[in-house]
């Protein structure tokens, strides 16, 4: 089992979660996961798909051979729903907290990646933690926060790779 730091620590630093990482074919992500999804095609006929598989969120680009080109985890989504820590802990052998700081997954970044290099950006009352090699973005719940159904100070509340 593989706990959430190292499972988003692994995500920032590599730009992949699960074997999937921008680039990889719509066949390959539907062999990689084994979570049920919803689908959204681009109706205005610009070659878009959106997938939502709860926990992540993954755009796609180039149809009809679609590849994946963005990757959004929404980690605040942990705080509310069980249902996606049972999921994921079920289908990829991680263990989910329903909040995961910010500060866990730094020290892992700097330790494991050497990765320490980051713009820090105040974002609507969040802090926003990026990066263009490799190309991230973390939004972190600013210190006055409380935790409840949503995260609170120092717990990530998303996590774009793009």
């Amino acid at each position: 089992m593989m706990d959430a730091a190292n499972f988003l620590a692994e995500l920032i630093a590599t730009g992949t979660i699960v074997g999937i990482r921008l680039g990889t074919s719509l066949r390959g992500v539907d062999q990689a996961l084994k979570i049920p999804f919803a689908e959204e095609a681009d109706e205005a006929g610009i070659g878009r798909l959106r997938r939502d598989y709860g926990l992540m969120e993954l755009s796609f680009g180039g149809g009809p051979k679609w590849s994946c080109d963005g990757i959004l985890m929404e980690v605040h989504r942990l705080a509310q729903q069980q249902d996606l820590i049972d999921e994921w802990r079920d289908a990829h052998n991680v263990v989910l907290p329903r909040y995961v700081t910010w500060e866990s997954v730094r020290k892992i970044l700097a330790v494991k990646y050497h990765l320490t290099d980051m713009e820090i950006v105040e974002q609507g009352g969040d802090i926003v933690f990026r990066s263009s090699s490799p190309r991230f973005s973390v939004v972190v719940m600013s210190s006055g926060c409380r935790r409840g159904y949503w995260p609170g100070g120092g717990d990530i509340v998303s996590i774009d790779i793009f």
